[in-house]
């Protein structure tokens, strides 16, 4: 299993808080058109908050995978999502009040996005899920992991937040990537 000590180091600085949600944090680069997720939270299904060395445990690196792994698959299979740039320990070298000393940190591209109030963009994220369905994923958690954005006069979707999400290799393929979990 992956310990943060053999994580690329990602610094800190560049860095500021973009959006909390349910389970993770995102804190989104100044200049990099990149985002960084951290959890604090096991899985969208778990109700208890990490803690102190949990935040960087192996089993909170294997988190952080599982969800790169489930964008990377996805995105091998044409579905919109952000594109994956590696997984880091996100490293603050003042130990500042806002992350310890070390985080892991799933790093994709930021994607501007907004919810728009109207059907048509509702329709762009069923299609898109359907695909992800086709591809053979088992969609949780799919209220609220979408943005849309303007290109031109057309309205695109791109699927973000993959934490309950399961594939029939998706273990296998984290296993080839970073080994077994514990």
């Amino acid at each position: 299993m992956t310990t943060i000590d053999q994580l690329p180091v990602l610094d800190w600085n560049g860095f500021s808080l973009y959006n909390k949600g349910g389970e993770s944090t995102v804190f989104r680069h100044q200049q990099g058109g990149i985002v960084a997720k951290t959890f604090w939270r096991r899985l969208w299904t778990d109700k208890e908050i990490l803690g102190g060395e949990e935040l960087y445990s192996p089993q909170t690196i294997r988190y952080v995978q599982r969800e790169a792994m489930v964008a990377e698959m996805l995105r091998e299979a044409g579905i919109s999502v952000p594109q994956p740039k590696g997984i880091f320990a996100l490293h603050d070298p003042q130990k500042g009040s806002l992350i310890p000393p070390h985080l892991p940190a799933f790093v994709m591209e930021f994607v501007e996005g907004l919810v728009p109030p109207f059907e048509e963009a509702d329709a762009l994220r069923k299609a898109e899920l359907e695909k992800a369905r086709l591809a053979g994923f088992e969609l949780k958690d799919v209220l609220f992991n979408r943005l849309y954005r303007m290109e031109g006069n057309e309205i695109n979707v791109c699927l973000i937040d993959f934490g309950g999400w399961e594939h029939p290799q998706l273990e296998e393929r984290l296993n080839a990537c970073w080994g077994p979990a514990e």
